[in-house]
């Protein structure tokens, strides 16, 4: 750092030491105010503000600064966030995140993302544990952004072993808070599509109770902003080219095909649209099982009549047309299957998804619902 603040850093380790061990209420107080000055101080060298810009080697030395004390310095950032000022924590965020950005010139690597995965787990743990809590969402949001975009920590987060930090992402995306709900999401998209290899071996050795997750807790979710994410990241993964060995494993299941009949009938255009990108799946799939081929024949009539009336309005688009007779085409060709064991339709599940693709061929065609909205892949 510039010489006049030379190790800010290490007073903010004392001044935070000095907070968790103050004995009274004042000295709480005068440690807290102490550590709002050095922390706007130390972002001005970072960062700069109105009336000044810092120099290059005002950054780098600042940075190396930083880096020397991790061990002492990050634990206490986070463990005692919520005790700071409002501003001093948007400051300590910021502190945070450029250390989760700063990487060595000799190797690329990031001294915090190796300590974190390395030497201190339980900082991620104690993150996530504190991601839906009010007054420091935010912040803590923004730390756990800056460590997933690394390649490592999303790896630490796959790993079986620390599965527990990853699902929990799955009860946040419920939350009844908006701004929880959706960084939830924003932070799982990233962990599934951010870094595609690690991803993809995940999905494909999970694939059976994360995706009965996903559909039970996402798909099946009450709060419509979760469905319609859900909906919009599941379409995505599942036309990604490396991901195939999910996608086959997702569009020959039987319980999923119920699922997505019944969100065809979803009130919202937003959720249809999405819904009825991955219902084309099912129906191109050109290795479709048996059991898929069964439903769709005894839906065959329904189905056919709901392609045909969907969005009229853009027949004279002849891509639109063409995927459209492509669509009816696999449809006419589905071959009757008899049922394996009882009818496939039977019970609340089958006759739900039965019922759901006949009240949407039936919203195509009526007049008081002009645009279903059930837009194809091509559509904005």
């Amino acid at each position: 750092m510039p010489r006049a603040t030379k190790g800010l850093a290490k007073h903010v380790v004392e001044e935070l030491k000095a907070y968790e061990t103050a004995t009274n209420e004042k000295k709480k107080t005068r440690a807290i105010e102490r550590l709002t000055k050095l922390l706007l101080k130390i972002r001005i060298c970072l960062y700069g503000d109105a009336s000044s810009v810092p120099t290059p080697e005002d950054v780098a030395a600042g940075g190396e600064e930083l880096v020397s004390i991790i061990p002492s310095l990050v634990p206490l950032l986070v463990h005692d966030l919520e005790s700071l000022e409002f501003e001093a924590r948007k400051d300590a965020v910021l502190v945070f995140t450029y250390l989760a950005h700063y990487q060595l010139s000799e190797d690329g690597n990031c001294p915090l993302v190796q300590y974190v995965v390395s030497e201190n787990p339980a900082l991620l743990t104690h993150l996530f544990a504190e991601f839906a809590r009010e007054g420091v969402h935010v912040h803590v949001y923004e730390m756990i952004k800056s460590l997933v975009a690394s390649q490592q920590v999303t790896a630490l987060l796959l790993d079986p072993a620390h599965q527990e930090l990853f699902l929990q992402l799955f009860t946040y995306q419920t939350h009844p808070d908006f701004t929880v709900c959706t960084d939830a999401f924003d932070i799982f998209k990233d962990l599934l599509t951010r870094h595609g290899a690690l991803a993809c071996t995940f999905m494909s050795a999970q694939q059976v109770p994360l995706f009965e997750r996903y559909n039970e807790t996402l798909l099946r979710s009450e709060n419509f902003v979760t469905r319609k994410q859900a909906l919009e990241l599941l379409g995505q993964l599942l036309v990604e080219q490396r991901n195939v060995e999910v996608r086959m494993a997702y569009i020959n299941s039987r319980q999923n095909l119920y699922l997505i009949m019944q969100l065809l009938a979803e009130g919202s255009p937003a959720v249809q649209h999405s819904t009825y990108n991955i219902f084309k799946l099912f129906i191109a799939n050109p290795s479709k099982t048996a059991s898929i081929e069964r439903v769709l024949f005894l839906n065959k009539e329904k189905i056919m009549k709901y392609i045909r009336n969907f969005e009229t309005e853009r027949d004279e688009d002849p891509t639109f047309m063409r995927e459209k007779e492509f669509l009816l085409s696999k449809m006419e060709a589905v071959p009757d299957r008899p049922a394996s064991s009882a009818s496939l339709l039977t019970g609340a599940t089958g006759a739900a998804a039965a019922a759901a693709v006949a009240a949407a061929a039936a919203k195509a065609t009526s007049a008081s619902a002009p645009s279903v909205a059930l837009a194809s892949s091509s559509s904005s």
